[in-house]
C-alpha cells in the first residue's frame, strides 16, 4: 500500500508544480503526448519482456505484498525484468529526443515546426525518466523482499557511462539553440 502512496504523491507532485505555474491546470495537457508515450513505452515493455520472461510469476504479489516467502529466482526475474525496463525507457527517450532534434533540423526554413518537434523531444525524455523512476523504486521494493547475493542481480552500471555521453550532446544542442537565440 506505501508504494502505491509514493506513487501517487509522485504524479500528484509533478501534476501539482505544473498547474501552480502561469499557464495554470490547463498547462497539465501540455504534457500528454500520445506519440512520445508510444515510442518510449510500448518497446521498453517488449525489450523488457523479451530480455526476462515473467511466465509464471505472481508479480502483483510478490511487488504488492508484505514481507512473505518467495522463490528467490522469482524475485530475481522481477527485478531484473524492472532493471531492464528503466534502462530501455532512458535510451527510447534520447533516441526519441533525437529523432524530434533532426526533424526540426531538416525544416528550419519552417519556425512553426521548432516547437512542437522540440516539445515531442522534451516530453519524450520526460516520459523516459519517469519510467526509469517508478522501475527503480519497484526494483527497490522487489530487491527488499528476499536476500540476494548482489552477482545474482543484473546490474549494469555501466549503462551510466553511456547516459552520460547521450546527455551531452543534448547539453551542447541547448547552448547552440540559446546562442542562435541571443545573436537572432
Amino acid at each position: 500500500m506505501g508504494y502505491l502512496m509514493a506513487i501517487l504523491i509522485f504524479f500528484g507532485t509533478i501534476v501539482f508544480g505544473i498547474s501552480t505555474t502561469s499557464v495554470g491546470v490547463s498547462g497539465v495537457l501540455l504534457f500528454w503526448n500520445l506519440p512520445s508515450l508510444i515510442l518510449v513505452l510500448i518497446p521498453s515493455v517488449v525489450a523488457a519482456g523479451t530480455a526476462h520472461s515473467l511466465k509464471g510469476v505472481r508479480v502483483r504479489r510478490i511487488i504488492f505484498a508484505g514481507e512473505s516467502e518467495h522463490k528467490p529466482e522469482d524475485v530475481i526475474r522481477i527485478f531484473n525484468f524492472f532493471g531492464t525496463l528503466g534502462n530501455s525507457a532512458l535510451l527510447l527517450g534520447i533516441i526519441a529526443f533525437f529523432i524530434s532534434q533532426i526533424l526540426m533540423l531538416a525544416d528550419l526554413s519552417n519556425p512553426n515546426t521548432i516547437g512542437p518537434n522540440m516539445a515531442m523531444g522534451l516530453i519524450s525524455a520526460m516520459y523516459a525518466l519517469c519510467l526509469k523512476t517508478i522501475a527503480y523504486t519497484i526494483q527497490c521494493q522487489v530487491r527488499k523482499k528476499v536476500k540476494i547475493p548482489h552477482d545474482m542481480l543484473n546490474r549494469d552500471d555501466s549503462i551510466w557511462i553511456a547516459y552520460f555521453f547521450a546527455v551531452l550532446p543534448m547539453l551542447t544542442f541547448f547552448i547552440l539553440l540559446f546562442a542562435m537565440s541571443k545573436s537572432c
